[in-house]
C-alpha cells in the first residue's frame, strides 16, 4: 500500500513538472515570435515618410465671394509634379471659387489656375503663378512608387490639409491597402485597377495623395467614388494612370 502511494505521487509530480516545462517553452516561443514594441511603432509611424513627401505637397485655398462676404477655406491639397509649378490634385473644385491659391511647405503662396480636368477621375492639373514671386520659386517633385509592387496589406496614409489660426498644416490618416487592383462600375462608368483601402476620406484629405511608408506616392484619393455597399472602403487612382494622363498633354514629363 505504501509503495503504491509513493508511485502515485511520483506520477503526479512527474506530470506536474512536464506541464510546467511545456508552459515555459510555450512562453519562450511566443516571446520569440512577438516583435518588440519599438519596432512596431517605427513601422506604423508616418513621420519618416511624411518628412520625405511633404516638400512636394501644397495646401489648396479657395476664395469664395458670397454677397458682400469673402470666405477663405482650405479645400484639400495637391502634389507637385514638375519643377515649373505644375500641381496635380483630386480635390473637388466647385464653380463658386473666385480664385485658387496654393501654399507650399515653406509657407510660400501662389495663385493657381486650372489647366485641365480629367473627366473620368476628376484629377485636375493646376499651374502656380510665379510671376510676382519675390525670389526664384523652387518646386520639389515627389518620388513616385511602382504600383506593380504594391500588395494587399501594405501600410499607407493619405495626406490632407487643414487651416490653423495662422496658416495651414498637413494631416495624415493611416490605413492599409485591401485590394490593389479593384474594378468598379459607378454611374455606368467602369474603373479598372483602382487601389482600394480602408482609409477614411474626409473634407481634409479628399484631394490628397496616397503615400506608402517609404514616402513614395502611389495614387490619388478619389472622394467622389462611393459605390453602394462599400462604406468601409475608399478608392484611389494609381500614379501610373496619373502619369499616363499627363503624358497625353503638351507639358514637360514628370
Amino acid at each position: 500500500m505504501k509503495r503504491q502511494s509513493i508511485k502515485s505521487w511520483v506520477v503526479v509530480l512527474s506530470t506536474f513538472l512536464v506541464v510546467v516545462f511545456l508552459c515555459m517553452a510555450w512562453q519562450k516561443f511566443k516571446l520569440a515570435k512577438t516583435p518588440a514594441a519599438v519596432e512596431t511603432q517605427l513601422v506604423h509611424d508616418p513621420q519618416f515618410a511624411l518628412d520625405k513627401v511633404s516638400p512636394s505637397v501644397v495646401s489648396l485655398w479657395a476664395i469664395k465671394q458670397k454677397g458682400v462676404d469673402t470666405h477663405i477655406s482650405v479645400i484639400g491639397c495637391g502634389l507637385i509634379v514638375n519643377s515649373q509649378g505644375l500641381i496635380l490634385t483630386s480635390a473637388t473644385l466647385t464653380n463658386d471659387i473666385e480664385s485658387l491659391h496654393i501654399i507650399d511647405h515653406l509657407d510660400n503662396r501662389y495663385q493657381a489656375s486650372v489647366i485641365i480636368v480629367d473627366k473620368k477621375t476628376k484629377l485636375t492639373l493646376l499651374k502656380a503663378d510665379t510671376t510676382n514671386a519675390t525670389e526664384s520659386a523652387k518646386f520639389e517633385v515627389a518620388r513616385l512608387a511602382d504600383v506593380r509592387e504594391i500588395v494587399a496589406g501594405d501600410g499607407v496614409f493619405v495626406l490632407g490639409s487643414r487651416r490653423t489660426p495662422s496658416n495651414s498644416e498637413l494631416t495624415t490618416k493611416m490605413g492599409k491597402i485591401t485590394d490593389p487592383h479593384q474594378s468598379l462600375v459607378v454611374n455606368k462608368i467602369k474603373y479598372r485597377d483602382l487601389i482600394q483601402t480602408d482609409l477614411p476620406l474626409t473634407s481634409e484629405n479628399a484631394g490628397g495623395p496616397l503615400v506608402n511608408l517609404d514616402g513614395e506616392v502611389i495614387g490619388f484619393a478619389l472622394p467622389f467614388l462611393k459605390p453602394p455597399n462599400t462604406a468601409a472602403f475608399s478608392y484611389a487612382v494609381g500614379v501610373d494612370y496619373a502619369a499616363a494622363f499627363l503624358t497625353r498633354l503638351p507639358i514637360p514629363k514628370w
